[in-house]
């Protein structure tokens, strides 16, 4: 008979003083950390492993009013959570096999496409919801008229793509916050895994109100996506040229002009909300690593994701779709989506040793089964994080 495995108890902060490994005592300068398998506390540096736990396995988290009125899905195991140094090994071997199965990258991701709700930035850390966001983005401005709507032309010469939601508002002092995803366009035409960007600046003028924008930057040069792999951070304007992009007639003599500069993009915008005035502002464009890490269930740089060393994610096909329908004029040519489909169940044999099938997996939920197969679709404390195959990030 198979023995039962009993769930490890979250170890109540009270009973410990000092770090169950190394014995350092806490203090406001040596903080606690549960260790989400054994569930005892640890200090920082005996708790830099970042993995994803077998569901059954993960030590739940005492629930309080205020994580419950934050967050519904605390402890979802798809996420790479804190680890000791002694749980780490027995780990390690598993990750792969379970980003493969239960994490969020492979996870559909549903999308009502009739959607009329105004997209607002995303302060949560699931680039699902980016996704989510860029693909009603992408599917309503090719629908619209006028200087909203995004040409074929322009995503003909893309070398790359940001979607953006932002939010502005202020009395003559502005600010400015949003979030996104950028995605490059691949040597071979397809487009990479998407990663997570986040938008905000400062700005003064005459001007009052408050306004959401939803922003889709063309990127027309590859130093324009070279910004946003080798850069933690791009400011727009001193690194990244912006200009209004062209609409009907004005397309192909506009291209030829927007392209002499070096890093440059197009940019189409769609604002709700009451504001007047003019500013001058500035902002800057950072990545948001600690999203993509529970995306993909590891630490993966914005580099390897748009440079197409990463295998492009399920989660991410409703974008793709997406952006197909302006490629192709609505007529997307049925081998191009199976490429896709191929791609995905190829990533999740080659990590579960060929016996995965992208499914729900340890027993975990799966987001998305709209139409058409989907398509109706801050970090922790510690300097040095250690991910699964034992190097420091």
């Amino acid at each position: 008979m198979a023995m039962m495995v009993r769930r490890a108890i979250w170890q109540p902060d009270s009973d410990v003083i000092r770090c169950t490994q190394c014995a350092k005592e806490f203090s406001y300068k040596v903080y606690k950390h549960h260790c989400r398998k054994c569930g005892l506390i640890f200090c920082d540096e005996c708790t830099r492993h970042k993995l994803i736990v077998p569901e059954e396995e993960l030590v739940l988290r005492p629930r309080n009013w205020m994580q419950e009125a934050v967050s519904s899905d605390l402890d979802n195991f798809r996420a790479p959570q804190r680890i000791c140094d002694g749980c780490a090994p027995s780990l390690r071997d598993l990750q792969a096999g379970l980003r493969a199965t239960v994490s969020r990258a492979y996870m559909d991701t549903l999308v009502d496409l009739d959607s009329k709700a105004t997209l607002v930035p995303q302060a949560d850390f699931y680039l699902e919801n980016e996704i989510r966001n860029a693909t009603l983005m992408c599917t309503r401005m090719s629908k619209t008229e006028g200087e909203e709507k995004i040409p074929k032309e322009m995503l003909d010469i893309a070398k790359g793509v940001v979607f953006l939601t932002v939010a502005k508002m202020g009395f003559m002092f502005t600010g400015r916050y949003g979030t996104g995803l950028v995605i490059s366009r691949l040597p071979n035409g397809t487009w990479s895994a998407p990663s997570a960007i986040t938008i905000s600046g400062m700005g003064w003028g005459l001007q009052v109100g408050a306004e959401v924008t939803d922003v889709m930057l063309i990127l027309s040069t590859e130093l324009a996506v070279e910004t946003f792999k080798s850069r933690g951070q791009v400011s727009i304007g001193a690194e990244l040229g912006v200009s209004a992009g062209p609409y009907g007639r004005s397309v192909e003599s506009d291209l030829t002009a927007g392209n002499k500069g070096a890093a440059h993009a197009f940019s189409y915008a769609h604002s709700q909300g009451l504001y007047f005035g003019a500013s001058l502002e500035a902002c800057a464009i950072g990545q948001r690593k600690d999203v993509n890490r529970t995306f993909y269930g590891e630490r993966v740089s914005a580099s390897k994701l748009l440079s197409g060393e990463h295998p492009i994610p399920l989660g991410a096909e409703p974008l793709y779709k997406a952006l197909d329908l302006i490629l192709y004029e609505g007529n997307v040519p049925p081998e191009h989506e199976e490429a896709r489909q191929r791609i995905y169940r190829e990533s999740v044999a080659g990590a579960t040793g060929g016996g995965g099938g992208g499914g729900d997996g340890s027993g975990g939920r799966k987001m998305g089964g709209g139409e058409e197969g989907g398509r109706g679709l801050s970090s922790f404390g510690p300097k040095k994080d250690i991910d699964d195959d034992g190097s420091d990030l």
